[in-house]
């Protein structure tokens, strides 16, 4: 039997227009926010992706180095399979604070720095030169990174009955190209003092690069190109040759007690999004006042030995920091002012949802219903049409694929959790404010007019000195690297808008009142309706005034920033300058088309706002349009009343949004000029713009609005002048 009431108050639920648009809109809100952020944060990571892929590939990379003689001995034997184990546990040991590439990309090298030849052909020894140095080098799949052009790849290791070892060597083109020997020549005679043991090398292949410009090349130095070194003024040159040696000279010990350097290299994930980036940028402790702009990470121990972390990405990932504080500036002040508009619009629908069953819960309540229970009842019929309404809105919002920030996806879930707790907190408040104030009014006298117009004065003057002491704020503190974007910044279009909305709210009833005696003394009745009651009933204008003016600075400001031409840099490629020049100019590219989307929906959620006030509004005074329509009034002269009650808050919003909108920016400014390399400028068709597009629409919908309430004007008279609404 208790079935029956829940499928009743459910049906109910559905059958109010209110409460189902207040669950669409709330929808709307979660699975827009959620849409919102997803959208900001690919735009954000295609300009990181596209600054990776623009910067040289070994500034991407986590480099740990340790001299040769300690790390061998550390080890029972050097082979190629204890050395891939040693880069497998660098790896692990930097997997969990650094975003890696894959294993498979990662190498170790074992690098001398180079040793006289003696003995040496004349093409790399000409006279009055100094012997050539050869470096030899042992780099983990370097036959991935390379292709065989002649001759095979080094796999033996021979020694004579005298100790002399023979090596195995391959060259570079490059290198080949200036030893001018064939394959099978040797390098050196096998007598050079700084081997102890004698060794001869042995040119058996030519290789060339599969990516000369990789990461992996930029890492081998003489190994892929001879380089002309002179030592000192007057001293002769010689020749810095390299070559690669195989896995069997690594376990033969060919290597050994030279003076060489063990470094293992992983690249970074170059697909990591934007956060993961300014994530790493944070974690990693970048000294970048050094010369070498290199980080040193906590030492971690590999085979017993202390190894050194470095990296050369510390500049480029500052520079993307300071360009995408400044990009979340400027999509943080538009998606503050959507947010309260939307805000805006939730409150109105609860207010109309409330306004809707205010007849039926003041029946009750005079039956002996109590106030608990009213409540109750208000939020449970709400909570059987917000709920699952809002889930869908939640599940558009938050499945599809793509990371979401976790706060976001929680509160974007807790707000259609808390409407019909509001639903039923509003009702509660309402009854028992209308029970005191009949108390009240019974037990003192009423207060006057005076009293109401300076507690009006002390409320606007309030929020007039929080909205300056707001913007004076956000212009002086800018961005800091460490904070990043406060709240004070992100919410001046709101603070700007309703320091114009007071403005023009103090300045207009005045105005209004002047205009008054002279439509009195003309024909016709629409401008003089029109203005009496924007007079005497203040409210609905003033919202439209707030709300569209807020619209209007953030369409503004959006438009303004969208439309900015970036500078150019002309620094070297790959320094600071550049760095910051190239992410901010990919970061303004990437953020146009949000920009865009940011200032259309500011403007649509505006205009849904001007309909629930022009709805609200008419639907109050249905009885009064009935009466008017029975005197003879026309359905064309109550909507050209409308258009009056709605042209004089559009033009004060529009006027009110021109004059803030380059303040506004110059409020701004100093905190966009930390990564934005651009001057933005308040222009003609940044500010023309939205009104072209905002004037029409708010009208068109405050229009519609209007229509929905009055329906059957003469019915409603003759039925007489219910409070339920429609």
């Amino acid at each position: 039997m208790r079935i029956r009431p829940l499928l009743k108050a459910a049906l109910l639920g559905w059958r109010r227009p209110a409460t189902v648009a207040l669950a669409l809109v709330a929808a709307a809100c979660a699975a827009g926010a959620c849409t919102t952020a997803r959208a900001d944060l690919a735009a954000r990571s295609s300009a990181f992706a596209q600054l990776m892929a623009a910067s040289p590939q070994y500034l991407e990379t986590v480099t740990a180095s340790v001299a040769f003689n300690q790390y061998q001995y550390t080890a029972a034997s050097i082979t190629s399979g204890t050395f891939a184990a040693s880069t497998q546990q660098v790896y692990d040991a930097l997997e969990p604070d650094v975003p890696l590439a894959p294993r498979a990309q990662a190498w170790g090298s074992v690098v001398n720095n180079g040793h006289p030849v003696q003995d040496a052909p004349v093409s790399i020894q000409p006279p009055h030169w100094n012997a050539p140095m050869l470096t030899l080098g042992y780099t983990e799949d370097y036959q991935l990174h390379a292709r065989l052009v002649a001759g095979r790849w080094p796999t033996e290791v021979k020694q004579n009955a005298a100790g002399v070892t023979t090596a195995e060597i391959a060259v570079t083109q490059a290198t080949m190209s200036l030893l001018h020997v064939s394959l099978g020549s040797t390098l050196d005679n096998g007598i050079s003092p700084t081997w102890p043991d004698g060794l001869i090398v042995r040119v058996v292949g030519v290789i060339a690069p599969v990516a000369p410009l990789s990461a992996f090349w930029a890492s081998t130095g003489v190994l892929q190109a001879p380089s002309e070194y002179t030592p000192g003024p007057g001293s002769p040159p010689n020749w810095d040759l390299g070559a690669f040696v195989g896995p069997s000279e690594l376990a033969s010990g060919v290597l050994d007690d030279w003076d060489a350097q063990v470094t293992w290299t992983m690249p970074v994930d170059t697909a990591m999004t934007a956060d993961q980036g300014a994530a790493l940028q944070r974690n990693l402790n970048f000294d970048l006042t050094a010369a070498d702009e290199s980080l040193d990470h906590s030492a971690e121990q590999i085979n017993g030995v202390s190894t050194q972390y470095a990296t050369q990405i510390g500049p480029l990932l500052l520079a993307f920091v300071d360009a995408q504080a400044a990009a979340e500036l400027q999509t943080a002040m538009p998606e503050a002012g959507l947010g309260a508009i939307a805000l805006l619009a939730l409150v109105l629908l609860l207010r109309w949802t409330i306004v809707v069953r205010h007849a039926e819960t003041e029946t009750l309540r005079a039956r002996g219903a109590s106030l608990r229970w009213l409540a109750a009842r208000a939020a449970g019929e709400s909570a059987l049409v917000i709920l699952p309404i809002g889930a869908v809105g939640w599940a558009i919002g938050v499945l599809p694929h793509g990371t979401l920030p976790s706060a976001l996806r929680w509160i974007s879930a807790l707000l259609p959790l808390l409407l019909p707790a509001a639903v039923g907190l509003w009702t509660f408040l309402l009854h028992r404010a209308l029970d005191r104030r009949g108390v009240r009014r019974a037990n003192h006298a009423p207060r006057t007019a005076g009293y109401r117009t300076a507690r009006r004065a002390v409320l606007f003057l309030t929020v007039a000195a929080l909205c300056l002491l707001s913007l004076q704020q956000a212009h002086a503190h800018g961005l800091s690297p460490v904070t990043g974007i406060d709240a004070v910044s992100a919410l001046s279009p709101i603070a700007a808008a309703g320091l114009a909305t007071l403005a023009a709210a103090a300045l207009a009833p005045p105005a209004i009142r002047m205009l008054l005696p002279p439509i009195r003394s003309r024909r016709g009745v629409v401008a003089l309706l029109g203005l009496t009651r924007m007079t005497r009933v203040p409210g609905p204008a003033l919202v439209i005034l707030l709300v569209l003016s807020l619209a209007l600075c953030t369409a503004d400001l959006a438009v303004a920033l969208a439309r900015t031409p970036v500078r150019g840099s002309g620094a070297a490629a790959s320094s600071t300058a550049a760095d910051a020049a190239q992410a901010g100019l990919l970061m303004h590219h990437a953020l146009g088309v949000i920009l865009a989307v940011l200032a259309a929906l500011a403007v649509a959620t505006a205009c849904l706002v001007v309909a629930l006030v022009a709805l609200g509004d008419a639907a109050e005074r249905r009885a009064s349009a009935a009466r008017l329509s029975v005197m003879g009034l026309t359905g064309a002269q109550q909507r050209s009343l409308t258009l009056t009650e709605l042209a004089a808050p559009l033009a004060l919003a529009c006027v009110c949004a021109s004059l803030t909108a380059t303040p506004l920016l110059w409020v701004v400014r100093p905190a966009l000029t930390q990564g934005f390399t651009g001057d933005p400028r308040m222009t003609w068709v940044a500010l023309a713009l939205p009104v072209l597009i905002v004037v029409p629409a708010a009208l068109a919908t405050g229009l519609a609005g209007a229509g929905l309430a009055r329906r059957g004007p003469a019915g409603s008279l003759r039925r007489g002048d219910y409070a339920e609404g429609i």
